[in-house]
């Protein structure tokens, strides 16, 4: 039998295309918004792409804020680029808003910093192709859907802002943009979030969300 995913859908991103991708890596996919549906469900994506107040408030008018802090402990959960960073406690990102505080730490701006190599300002948002440097203070990503990632594989990247979570052994992944150390992955418990999109990222991608299923 098919791995099943609940693909969360609250109205504010196009979901065809993580669909599709866990669909080809062999999985059962529904999409839904109802809270006992996602509740029921043996693995759960969080999507987004967009503001994070604008997720969150989403999320609430649903009910799906409360679901995912009760699942979390005991569900695999992925959030990916929004979804990962409305994980955390708070964002900075056009005000001050509360997450959804499964994994500590804020959401912060891009550094819109110097490049090394040219010495030209960054373009913000951050758009293209990072390699991951995997973390060498911990091993959970061997355990987590990045276990098949060896390191330095690109993945593909679009956002202004970016997790800055407060504990470093919640930090599976980060890479680099200019001056930035950007946080790529974290994970607590059941929990993983990636600030890159899989869906976007080639056989990489392809390679965690066949793991992720698989968990």
């Amino acid at each position: 039998m098919a791995p099943s995913v609940t693909v969360i859908d609250y109205g504010t991103v196009n979901l065809a295309n993580i669909v599709r991708a866990l669909e080809f890596v062999g999985a059962n996919v529904k999409v839904s918004d109802c809270p006992n549906e996602v509740a029921k469900g043996s693995r759960i994506v969080l999507p987004g792409v967009g503001a994070f107040g604008v997720g969150m408030k989403k999320l609430k008018e649903k009910r799906l804020d409360v679901v995912l802090q009760s699942i979390c402990e005991c569900k695999p959960l992925m959030g990916i680029c929004l979804g990962m960073q409305m994980l955390l406690d708070r964002s900075a990102e056009f005000g001050e808003h509360e997450g959804l505080g499964i994994i500590a730490g804020d959401v912060i701006p891009i550094d819109s910093g110097y490049s090394a190599l040219n010495g030209r300002r960054l373009k913000i948002p951050n758009v293209g192709w990072r390699g991951l440097h995997l973390s060498e203070s911990n091993d959970r990503w061997q355990q987590s859907c990045l276990k098949q990632v060896k390191p330095h594989e690109s993945v593909y990247f679009v956002h202004s802002y970016a997790a800055r979570p407060t504990y470093d052994a919640e930090v599976l992944a980060t890479c680099e943009y200019g001056p930035n150390r950007i946080v790529a992955a974290v994970a607590k418990d059941n929990t993983v979030g990636l600030q890159f999109h899989p869906e976007r990222s080639g056989p990489v991608g392809l390679k965690i969300l066949e793991t992720f299923i698989k968990i």
